[in-house]
């Protein structure tokens, strides 16, 4: 399986690692370049970086350990403009919200789909209002494969309580509707809006072949966006379905608000009717508990 730097053009990635060596007061020269890959001198060593999928990566297999151990803390940075289609985007929306479910969605986008989408105007879902998101939503819908992984309050908290780790929980979720386009679709070249400083969503990937990409800000690429406004859209009908239920019109995010309504539910509902709405190990909960 491959990760993130399949998905940097050779000049790119080659820029950027001289760059990441100079900082640290090595040196490196590029002995050879071609269609193939590069040969660069990294310390008195032979650093062969070869062309895969369209993009780059060091071989490690004959470096030292100590040359290989440096290397590996690289991390180039995407340029959008070099993951074409076709490919999945995946994004996540709810993880910064008290109430609501923890929602993933991917999006898949052939040529055909990638430009039909530009032209349609869609970007990341911070960019957009909620009804301009749901006029999207039907609309990218109906012209691309989409999938979508969900844990509503209870399942998350019960997720949680067995994973403490909101960042391995979303790992999960990414792969789970990853790996369901990559069976219906083939596609195998994967951008998803990096979560966690780390990469957590290869680990959970069944599909062997997979080549999976986590950048920060990958919603500037039109599949990414599209899988913003698809987990948006999930999220937001979550909070809907909890507002109707609970009576009252539950707030956005974990501030003051979600402050006041965690209180009030519990009031009315105890521990058990916040188990079944909110995220019960936010720090919310035991403000609202302890007032």
């Amino acid at each position: 399986m491959q990760t993130n730097e399949s998905a940097i053009a050779l000049d790119s990635y080659i820029s950027q690692l001289t760059a990441f060596l100079k900082a640290k007061g090595i040196q490196a020269a590029c002995k050879q370049i071609s269609d193939q890959g590069a040969q660069l001198e990294i310390c008195g060593q032979n650093v062969p970086v070869e062309t895969r999928d369209g993009g780059a990566e060091i071989v490690y297999s004959s470096l030292s350990a100590s040359l290989a151990r440096e290397l590996m803390q690289f991390e180039p940075v995407l340029n959008i403009a070099y993951v074409q289609p076709p490919l999945i985007g995946s994004d996540e929306s709810g993880k910064g919200d008290l109430f609501g479910a923890l929602c993933v969605a991917s999006c898949y986008c052939g040529q055909k789909e990638y430009s039909a989408l530009s032209k349609m105007g869609i970007k990341d879902s911070k960019l957009l209002t909620d009804k301009a998101m749901l006029g999207f939503e039907q609309r990218i819908k109906s012209l691309c494969e989409t999938e979508a992984a969900i844990l509503e309050p209870a399942r998350y908290n019960a997720s949680y309580k067995a994973e403490p780790n909101m960042s391995i929980l979303l790992g999960k979720l990414h792969a789970r509707a990853i790996d369901g386009l990559i069976a219906s679709t083939g596609c195998e070249t994967v951008l998803v809006d990096k979560f966690s400083p780390s990469n957590r969503v290869v680990p959970y990937i069944k599909s062997a072949g997979a080549n999976i990409s986590e950048f920060p800000k990958a919603e500037k690429n039109i599949a990414v966006a599209a899988a913003s406004i698809l987990a948006r859209c999930e999220f937001l009908r979550s909070i809907d379905r909890i507002s109707e239920e609970f009576g009252l019109r539950i707030p956005l995010g974990a501030g003051k608000q979600a402050d006041e309504a965690a209180k009030r539910i519990y009031e009315e509902r105890g521990y058990e009717g916040l188990y079944m709405c909110a995220k019960v190990n936010f720090s919310n909960i035991s403000k609202a508990i302890s007032q």
